[in-house]
């Protein structure tokens, strides 16, 4: 496998929708480890889209028809990025402290490869009977850009760790 540049260009992408209370909060959160930003607004109806515009990273606003699939909305927002790596990430997660030195050190090791990990993040229940902020891992987070990973329905069950 060819080795990534000294340091590898990492593409967050994200699907919204009405998320102008939290989104800010999210791309914050990413900011250290993200070239490019790409969000993908499925319908906002709110100021998500004016948000995402005055934020101060690089990002990219592109608009897709729900169809009510999220795999769809995903692998359109795959598409549009350019990143040797790719970041998923939803709009009411913040990645952890510890996820974003572990990503940093990561990205600094010149990783090359194949493969597809987990890190922590918290997740916002904004809308919940219980609001607050639950720590979760999340499954397939990162993963090499080039080969363009898809997203489907069901989760990976092919998996490599680095």
């Amino acid at each position: 496998m060819t080795e990534l540049p000294a340091k590898p260009t990492v593409s967050i992408c994200m699907i919204v929708r009405d998320e102008a209370d939290i989104i800010l909060r999210c791309l914050n959160s990413v900011l250290s480890i993200a070239t490019e930003y790409i969000v993908v607004d499925t319908g906002s109806t709110d100021s998500t889209v004016d948000k995402i515009k005055q934020f101060a990273g690089n990002v990219k606003i592109f608009h897709y028809p729900w169809h009510d699939n999220f795999a769809a909305a995903r692998n359109y927002s795959l598409e549009q990025a350019s990143g040797d790596w790719i970041f998923v990430i939803d709009a009411d997660e913040t990645l952890t402290e510890s996820s974003v030195a572990y990503l940093q050190q990561f990205f600094s090791s010149k990783p090359s490869g194949l493969c597809t990990f987990s890190v922590q993040v918290e997740n916002e229940r904004v809308d919940s009977k219980d609001p607050g902020r639950v720590r979760a891992t999340a499954s397939g987070r990162c993963r090499p850009g080039p080969d363009r990973v898809r997203a489907d329905r069901r989760p990976d069950r092919a998996r490599r760790d680095c």
